[in-house]
């Protein structure tokens, strides 16, 4: 858990301290930040950017959209203002800044028009005593529906808090259609108790433990389907980086976002419901400055996603699934090139296909 010690509100950033309990009391820094997408306003917001960060020198992590472009590769049209890439860089090499990359996307916006632009312009940025801190920190991002900026998530390694399974009545289920039937057959139940409070009381019980298992089975079912068009979606967007969608392609993303916001209605009214239960993420401790180097190196390394026979693969089932069947398809290339090889040493006066492939495994 976390505490957090103050926070400052400037122009475009917003700054926390933040004590880790667990931690042996570390003090570090989170920073939000919104640049200006006005030529008139760069300038200010770089500045601001210089003075957030000369005022204090202990682990930082600062991300957000910073509206700014490092190098022409950052965006698809290659059209920058090399004066404000040159000021950004200026920043980053001045305070030792360390990137977190996205390993998984090119871009973090686009403009969501005809004529497709996309940029790289949210980043997450850490000190390197931050870093120290949090050696197994990774950057993930989300998919993009709803919006023209990519969503990211810094993982610092986080431990599991586990909750307690107990009853609330959820106000989203209101929403859901066919519930007060449902309410009804649970509560009109057979009961053959005679007292009324007996009867009140096995009601409540039989109609809570009904409403339990039916909202599960509720969430389970909202959520594979959220993953599936989240998906979906991101695929799709990952297509439009490189050639033009078509006119099927662009429509069924706007169905997806209209089934999606569906979704986070629910989702929405559930956050709220639950609003006052806050849970912060903490990660291990290093201290070592090469360690941070190393990081760098395993975040390059560490892979992320695979390419599946049916799209992208991020959870663990999956990465084996599909090692399994590309190792699979090795052999089976390899078995075939060896019965080639075979076949064309026997008509060669060899010897026999099987005398060949004994004689070809023998010289592997």
């Amino acid at each position: 858990m976390f505490d957090v010690i103050k926070w400052d509100i400037l122009s475009y950033c917003v700054s926390m301290h933040i004590k880790a309990k667990k931690k042996d009391n570390v003090l570090w820094r989170v920073i939000a930040v919104y640049g200006s997408a006005y030529e008139e306003h760069k300038l200010e917001f770089i500045n601001e950017l210089h003075n957030i960060m000369a005022c204090w020198n202990g682990p930082t992590l600062i991300g957000g959209d910073f509206n700014l472009i490092r190098e022409k590769c950052e965006k698809n049209t290659g059209n920058i203002n090399q004066h404000w890439a040159n000021l950004f860089n200026d920043w980053i090499n001045k305070f030792n800044l360390m990137e977190i990359k996205n390993p998984s996307r090119q871009f973090s916006w686009a403009n969501n028009q005809d004529n497709l632009v996309m940029a790289l312009l949210d980043r997450v940025f850490v000190t390197t005593c931050w870093d120290s801190l949090f050696p197994a920190s990774s950057l993930a991002s989300k998919a993009r529906v709803g919006s023209d900026h990519t969503p990211l998530v810094v993982d610092t390694g986080p431990l599991k808090i586990p909750c307690t399974k107990q009853f609330r009545f959820e106000k989203w289920w209101l929403n859901i259609e066919g519930f007060d039937q449902m309410v009804a057959k649970f509560w009109q139940a057979p009961c053959h108790l005679q007292k009324s409070i007996d009867r009140w009381n096995f009601k409540i019980r039989n109609t809570r433990k009904d409403l339990k298992g039916w909202a599960a089975n509720i969430e389970s079912a909202q959520r594979k389907n959220k993953q599936s068009l989240v998906a979906e979606y991101d695929l799709l967007d990952i297509i439009a980086e490189t050639q033009s969608l078509s006119p099927v392609s662009k429509k069924r993303m706007n169905d997806i976002s209209v089934e999606l916001t569906k979704i986070w209605s629910n989702e929405e009214i559930k956050a709220r419901q639950r609003s006052r239960e806050r849970y912060i993420l903490e990660g291990d401790r290093n201290t070592a400055y090469f360690h941070s180097v190393t990081n760098q190196r395993r975040r390059k390394k560490q892979i992320c996603q695979l390419q599946g026979d049916e799209g992208m693969v991020e959870d663990n089932k999956g990465f084996v699934e599909t090692l399994g069947l590309q190792l699979c398809s090795v052999e089976d290339s390899a078995e075939r090139r060896g019965k080639r090889r075979a076949d064309v040493y026997a008509e060669q006066g060899g010897g026999s296909g099987q005398d060949a492939t004994t004689a070809i495994v023998a010289g592997t």
